[in-house]
């Protein structure tokens, strides 16, 4: 499972070649995104951050202060992100997110749960009990 994010990064910190592609293709997608939306809205310039960060979530990487594991902390960071940036008051409102499927509330395709269970030990017949609140601020300083 890999996390790619928008955020300033050093070239020297994509540590595999699997990463460095990965970190190409985004910014391919993004760069051709952006001069579609351009050209679409008559305008120029960037619509995101100049960089990309791609990082691997292994099940090894432990928080040093409270044991989560980082893997499940950024799967619950992204699909609290539209309330975070107060798109929506709930995570299940947001309508692009895959917490609704995760949660048992929509019974979409794209989402492999088995698999998301296996490498993220959780069990989603409970997730939404158990996610549905505000990670802590603590939790979110160490996936960056």
């Amino acid at each position: 499972m890999i996390l790619a994010t928008q955020k300033s990064v050093s070239p020297a910190s994509n540590k595999t070649p699997q990463m460095q592609v990965l970190a190409r293709k985004i910014g391919t997608l993004q760069s051709s995104y952006t001069q579609s939306i351009n050209n679409r809205m008559n305008r120029s310039g960037s619509l995101f951050q100049q960089k990309t960060k791609a990082k691997s979530l292994h099940q090894n990487i432990v928080y040093p202060i409270n044991k989560l594991l980082y893997a499940n902390t950024c799967f619950h960071y992204i699909h609290q992100n539209p309330v975070s940036a107060g798109l929506v008051e709930k995570n299940e409102d947001w309508q692009y997110s895959s917490f609704r499927d995760y949660s048992n509330m929509r019974n979409g395709n794209l989402c492999n749960k088995s698999l998301a269970s296996k490498i993220l030990e959780i069990d989603f017949d409970d997730y939404y009990k158990t996610w549905n609140k505000k990670l802590d601020d603590n939790d979110l300083k160490h996936i960056w």
